[in-house]
């Protein structure tokens, strides 16, 4: 392929979350149009977290850098929270915005390449990758947004018919991209994202938790793909470590304890009545079911926890050691169900929870595992949905 098959597409990665959808187009410079001053540069920012930090590219590689051009950003992608029309709308309301800021940009240079293209029109590579898209046909809802999306009048005639590729996917693809395929600031990505295909697990750790391992093989008929997922249960019975289960261990610790069940003393009585505003434990009873209810709302007592374990407090130190446990036997059952001995597929440590003081701990209980010794823990600095413009890329002018 030249560079125009292969690398004249605009990428559309779209994160899609429970609470807020994110999406960022990238666009492929060859070295010569950055020379000659393009718009967006090899010097253009790029977003590392919520914030602008640094400037260079997204990527690179022998035949061009990858810039982020255009961003957008809209509510919960997830059908099984909002519902399935809500969700497309959402997700279409980020993308476009996304895909206006770029076109400005994108149009000009396009044309001038020329090529077999018909002038004018962009090849368009879109990967959703979203929550509540685990079984077959949830992705057809997405599908057929977008298809409808190119077709509204600010963007009709912009792209190529025949050169526009969809790929919808569950969450854990753009979280495992983003530590798989992305740069940090201290080391070179694990894999190449265009030579290389993608085996790794990843563990995201938030409100839930879920682990997911992919692995691509390279078939001459195609791609081989074997996936697998541990924990993502949903809290009422499952997503052990995660903030959730971290907040309903406090309050059962402090209800062992105000009881006499456990003759300890704990910080976390004083923390969480603090945090709470309330006077006595007997009136977490109350909280505990109406507010604390909700699985997000119990997750936010996850950090006294963290800060009673910070603080020295026994019973604190005590359950984040039964969380990091769950989580390291989650990541190990998972290697077992998709990787043979040989594999050493790196771990991706993404969410909220892998952001904080529970991760060096984490770390040496998966290096304890024989099978995962040798595995590279990774914490990826830039957010999932520059994962998501990755795969986009990587799966532009593939239909299967």
């Amino acid at each position: 392929m030249d560079f125009v098959e292969r690398y004249g597409w605009l990428c559309l990665g779209i994160d899609g979350g429970g609470t807020k959808t994110q999406a960022v187009a990238t666009w492929s410079f060859t070295p010569e149009e950055v020379a000659k001053g393009s718009s967006v540069t090899k010097d253009s920012f790029i977003e590392v977290g919520d914030k602008i930090e640094r400037p260079h590219e997204l990527w690179e590689d022998e035949l061009a850098c990858y810039c982020a051009v255009g961003y957008g950003e809209a509510g919960s992608a997830n059908p099984n929270s909002v519902g399935a029309d809500q969700a497309v709308d959402n997700v279409m309301r980020g993308a476009s915005k996304a895909i206006a800021g770029a076109l400005e940009q994108v149009q000009s240079i396009m044309t001038s390449r020329g090529g077999d293209y018909e002038q004018g029109k962009i090849p368009l590579s879109i990967c959703l990758s979203t929550s509540g898209v685990d079984r077959k046909g949830d992705d057809v809802p997405f599908v057929e947004g977008f298809k409808r999306m190119i077709m509204e009048e600010n963007f009709k005639g912009r792209f190529h018919e025949d050169l526009f590729v969809i790929k919808v996917v569950n969450d854990a693809y753009a979280a495992l991209a983003s530590g798989l395929y992305m740069s940090t600031p201290d080391q070179a990505p694990p894999l190449h994202w265009l030579k290389d295909e993608m085996k790794g697990m990843v563990l995201i750790a938030g409100t839930g938790t879920i682990a997911y391992g992919v692995k691509e093989t390279a078939k001459p008929e195609g791609r081989g793909i074997e996936t697998g997922r541990v924990g993502g249960w949903g809290c009422s019975f499952g997503d052990a470590g995660s903030g959730y289960d971290l907040g309903h261990r406090l309050l059962c610790a402090v209800a062992r304890c105000h009881d006499g069940r456990d003759g300890r003393e704990t910080v976390l009585t004083k923390l969480v009545l603090e945090h709470l505003s309330l006077q006595q434990p007997e009136q977490l009873i109350k909280w505990a079911y109406t507010e604390g209810k909700e699985w997000a709302t119990m997750a936010t007592l996850a950090p006294l926890v963290l800060k009673g374990a910070e603080e020295g407090d026994a019973i604190s130190k005590e359950i984040v050691d039964a969380c990091t446990t769950e989580m390291a036997e989650s990541i190990c059952a998972l290697n077992k169900k998709v990787f043979s001995s040989s594999d050493k597929p790196p771990i991706v440590l993404v969410g909220g929870l892998m952001q904080s003081s529970m991760v060096p701990q984490l770390k040496e209980k998966l290096s304890a595992f024989s099978a995962l010794a040798e595995c590279k823990i990774i914490q990826p600095t830039m957010s999932a949905k520059f994962g998501a413009a990755a795969l986009a890329q990587k799966w532009a002018g593939k239909t299967s």
